[in-house]
């Protein structure tokens, strides 16, 4: 029986290493597959390839290609860490350096990343930094002493670029950025267009007739946010309207969500003439929602939504949100691919891949019925 107050995967990892320390399990036998154990503990395959890459990030089972997971015998050349299994077959062994392991965006690439990843013959050891930018350079420094051929990190958002991915850059390790791109960096990338896609959510309100579109953000100097702002702006400049900067909220993350919802409130009662509202993702999309039936303002009827990152089974929400929705897997398959391209010959150019948007058109935005409110 799950403990669901304990996170899934270090419930399937402990379950693993009793079935070890109870003799269930003996040195080089194979483990439960991927399947059994998403059928035992009925969760995700992700979470199931979490607990196992722990589990082979602290030595205690290896991989081999097509054969399984199997338990480690400390007397074995793999526990020396050579990079050899049974039968003198490489490990290709990439890690994968995640914020956190939750949200759909993020599980999508995961999905997308690990698919592609197996047909390219990789072992992915996947690590979560927690958007932490000290624990994310201290994975970095961790694994580069593992023997691994390449590494894909999704940054968290920091002002500054962490110092080990500028290393390994200047240095020409095998890596590769995912979800936005380094500044004055030359590095190998892979993200989505944010302009084009907060272009086209903003000309979508436009056309609707709303001429006071109001911008909710986060305090953040990532490309991929700054890249919305600009697309947002260029899409009023293009239509002739005023970029006013009180129609924009930059909400700091406190972490509480009362705090929050109480910025979100405040925004919304000191800028009532907002007919239209483009929201910088769907987490912060949530809060805007609960903001606004505090306030009792629904969407369409008093303010159109548009959100950044599509919503789970979202035809099924009271009001299905029209979104720019990502190409998710898609950003995790193309950083699996360049990646072993980089592998393959690490003096190549640096390379950045674009993945266009597509504006998913539902119920939250409609017309405003007053026409263009210049």
């Amino acid at each position: 029986m799950l403990n669901h107050k304990e996170q899934l995967y270090v419930q399937i990892k402990k379950y693993v290493e009793n079935m070890i320390e109870f003799g269930q399990l003996k040195p080089d036998d194979r483990i439960p597959s991927e399947n059994d154990l998403t059928e035992k503990f009925d969760v995700s395959r992700i979470t199931v390839k979490t607990a196992l890459d722990l589990l082979a990030e602290e030595g205690k089972v290896y991989r081999m290609q097509g054969k399984g997971t199997f338990v480690t015998n400390a007397l074995s050349d793999y526990a020396c860490k050579n990079d050899k299994i049974a039968g003198n077959e490489e490990i290709k062994n990439i890690a994968c350096i995640l914020p956190q392991l939750k949200g759909n965006f993020i599980l999508n690439i995961l999905e997308g990343l690990l698919s592609e990843a197996e047909s390219q013959g990789y072992n992915v050891i996947v690590y979560k930094s927690d958007e932490s930018a000290k624990k994310e350079e201290e994975i970095i420094k961790k694994i580069l002493s593992s023997g691994i051929k390449g590494i894909i990190v999704y940054p968290v958002e920091n002002r500054v670029y962490c110092p080990e991915i500028l290393k390994l850059t200047l240095n020409r390790f095998p890596l590769v950025v995912i979800d936005k791109y380094l500044k004055g960096v030359n590095t190998n990338v892979v993200h989505t267009d944010n302009f084009k896609g907060a272009y086209e959510a903003t000309r979508h309100l436009i056309e609707l007739g709303h001429g006071k579109i109001g911008f909710v953000s986060l305090s953040s100097c990532s490309s991929s946010i700054e890249d919305r702002i600009k697309g947002y702006e260029k899409a009023l400049a293009d239509s002739g309207m005023l970029v006013e900067h009180r129609y924009r909220l930059e909400e700091a993350i406190t972490h509480d969500l009362k705090t929050e919802i109480e910025q979100i409130t405040k925004y919304l009662k000191s800028n009532k003439d907002i007919t239209a509202l483009l929201v910088i993702n769907n987490e912060m999309g949530r809060k805007l929602v609960k903001g606004m039936k505090i306030l009792g303002l629904s969407s369409p009827g008093d303010i159109s939504l548009v959100f950044f990152d599509d919503f789970r089974d979202a035809d099924l929400l009271e009001t299905p949100p029209t979104c720019v929705v990502q190409q998710a897997e898609n950003l995790g398959k193309e950083a699996i691919r360049l990646l072993n391209r980089v592998i393959e010959d690490p003096e190549r150019d640096s390379e950045e891949i674009i993945i266009k948007p597509k504006l998913e058109i539902r119920s939250s935005t409609g017309n405003n019925i007053f026409g263009l409110d210049l």
